[in-house]
């Protein structure tokens, strides 16, 4: 083997400077091509990694919290009990509780009859009214020698008939069971009788004798004549009227809705046969 000052090249590698056009332009194709890297392929996303719970050890004031939660749930629920019972003892909110539900049957309570008088004696006198009824009485003195005196007289009457409720006593009272009740009802009477606004339509004097009788007594006897006819006539109308009867009507219905609203649902009324006094404007 002998130096080669110029260096020596391996067959496969030859000189650049002695390769041709074509040669030098393959070589640097070849370059470009192994200078291009292969390309690789896609790898699929990894999933999210899990989130990691660390739990950290409870204290000893944690359990106590949850003691004395669970000893305040038992006081309240024992306490609750115990106000329950009481209430219960002192009122009737427990059988009224359980009746409501439909656990026990309603037992009827009956009304005290105190209570059923003194709401009935409330309601006081109760009246009705019959007014504007027109009454025209003449009166005429006979006199068998001169020209009989006379008046005539045009009234307007008004009655009131009314039962006395003031005068309900306990034993006019009788529940004879839960829903059921009696009353007797103290006498209706006429409570007042008037004549008003009278009006003198025509009068005479008749023959006075020169003047030996005075013509305004004698007219003054003729009207009181008529106002007792007519007072008398107003009264017997009272009987064509009802009006007594409508009394006893007016009553019953308002005592009969203070029942109904107390629970009865069966009423029964009886009218006393007592004698009912006479209202002094109802006298002759």
């Amino acid at each position: 083997m002998t130096d080669d000052p110029q260096g020596t090249r391996p067959d496969d590698q030859p000189d650049e400077r002695s390769l041709t056009v074509p040669q030098e332009a393959a070589r640097s194709a070849a370059r470009r091509d192994a200078e291009v890297p292969a390309s690789r392929k896609r790898r699929p996303l990894a999933p999210p990694p899990e989130p990691v719970i660390v739990q950290k050890p409870r204290g000893c004031f944690s359990y106590l919290g949850q003691a004395l939660l669970v000893l305040v749930v038992i006081f309240g629920v024992v306490f609750a009990v115990f106000a329950l019972g009481l209430f219960d003892s002192l009122t009737d909110f427990g059988t009224d509780l359980r009746t409501f539900l439909g656990l026990e049957d309603a037992t009827p309570e009956v009304v005290d009859t105190v209570v059923i008088v003194q709401g009935i004696r409330n309601m006081a006198v109760l009246q009705t009214t019959a007014g504007d009824l027109l009454i025209e009485k003449e009166v005429v003195e006979d006199q068998p020698l001169r020209e009989d005196p006379f008046v005539r007289m045009r009234y307007v009457g008004r009655l009131t008939a009314g039962i006395d409720l003031g005068a309900i006593e306990q034993g006019d009272i009788v529940v004879t069971s839960s829903n059921s009740v009696s009353v007797t009802l103290p006498p209706a009477q006429l409570t007042g009788c008037y004549l008003e606004n009278a009006q003198q339509l025509n009068a005479s004097c008749g023959t006075t004798f020169f003047g030996l009788v005075s013509c305004t007594d004698t007219l003054n006897e003729l009207q009181r004549v008529a106002q007792n006819r007519a007072k008398r006539q107003l009264i017997e109308m009272a009987d064509d009227l009802g009006i007594v009867e409508q009394a006893y009507d007016a009553a019953e219905g308002a005592i009969g809705g203070l029942l109904t609203d107390l629970g009865f649902e069966s009423i029964e009324f009886t009218r006393s046969t007592a004698e009912a006094p006479v209202d002094p404007s109802c006298e002759l």
